[in-house]
């Protein structure tokens, strides 16, 4: 009697695991395997993660009883965010998906379903190699512990493929003299034009997400008033920032200089202001420390930029000489 209850309880028992085995393929839920996982383990849902300064944040849609998933998400950091649509494949406790990016490379996530329902991976490719970050379910009131970093409706700063390129068009250096106590406090005493070029380099997403500065480099030729004749000048573009405001700022730096721009000016790299070299004898940067960088926007295919300096001129007949140098092109 008791040998009979005994194949009875087994057979009841192997009855119960069939119906929920063949239960969870028709949700299209592949069940997690190895020892400690959570019988019935689901994919589907929202999914969250903070690994300074990455936040990623995705949603599982469907999860097909082969175990391939499909979804969307967000990558984003306090600098930048990028949606992307994602696919991959759940098999026993491992997850792989692949972050679709328009416009981007693509990021790989490898991960492993763990007992505490987390999913502890890594992402690799788009500039990240083995960067380690893990998710957990989102709460149905709308959020984790961390409050988001980002807002991906907002500007994406940094340099995209969309940016990045050469900007051609003119070059504009002036010089003048402010003395406020003059009925006319606002003398000329140069001006200059030539032509030239600005070319910015792309970022990669990587740097975009985490605030890196850009580079590129500039070029003014001696087809105008303000470089002697002969005399091109060349250098790199350092620094580079896109703000969140759509505003772009970048500095100027003339080869094998240790100062800043306008201390190559003032050192006559090239530069021939019109009949201010008498004023500029002598003369030294007030604000040597803000000076350097070009301040201004890009709009479209246009870049429009200046940077100016206040010098102290000793020899001069007064107040502050100002020059400025800006930069208007197109792409």
């Amino acid at each position: 009697m008791r040998s009979l209850s005994r194949r009875f309880a087994l057979f009841s028992l192997a009855t119960a695991t069939f119906l929920l085995i063949t239960a969870c393929s028709e949700r299209g839920v592949q069940l997690p395997e190895g020892p400690g996982l959570p019988i019935g383990s689901e994919l589907t849902g929202s999914w969250s993660g903070v690994a300074t300064p990455i936040e990623v944040t995705i949603t599982i849609e469907n999860v097909l009883a082969d175990g391939s998933l499909f979804g969307s998400g967000v990558i984003g950091s306090v600098h930048a965010a990028f949606a992307f649509d994602l696919e991959g494949l759940f098999e026993a406790s491992s997850v792989t998906m692949v972050f679709g990016i328009v416009g981007e490379p693509s990021i790989n996530f490898r991960g492993t379903l763990t007992s505490d329902n987390r999913i502890v991976g890594t992402l690799e490719g788009g500039g990240f190699d083995a960067f380690g970050i893990s998710l957990e379910p989102v709460s149905e009131e709308g959020g984790g512990e961390e409050e988001s970093q980002f807002d991906p409706s907002q500007p994406q700063p940094g340099v995209s493929e969309a940016f990045a390129g050469t900007y051609s068009g003119n070059w504009e250096v002036l010089i003048y003299a402010f003395r406020p106590n003059l009925p006319d406090p606002i003398e000329w005493l140069g001006e200059g034009s030539c032509s030239g070029s600005v070319t910015l380099d792309p970022q990669s997403l990587l740097d975009r997400l985490f605030g890196r500065t850009f580079s590129g480099s500039y070029l003014m030729l001696d087809s105008g008033s303000c470089l002697a004749d002969g005399i091109t000048v060349s250098g790199t573009v350092n620094d580079g920032q896109l703000r969140g405001d759509g505003g772009v700022n970048f500095g100027l730096q003339i080869p094998g200089s240790a100062g800043n721009f306008f201390e190559d000016v003032l050192a006559g790299s090239g530069f021939k202001p019109p009949q201010s070299l008498f004023v500029l004898l002598g003369c030294s940067i007030i604000n040597k420390d803000t000076e350097n960088q070009m301040d201004g926007s890009i709009l479209g295919n246009r870049l429009s930029a200046i940077a100016s300096a206040s010098l102290d001129c000793p020899g001069g007949r007064g107040g502050t000489v100002n020059m400025s140098v800006a930069i208007d092109a197109t792409k």
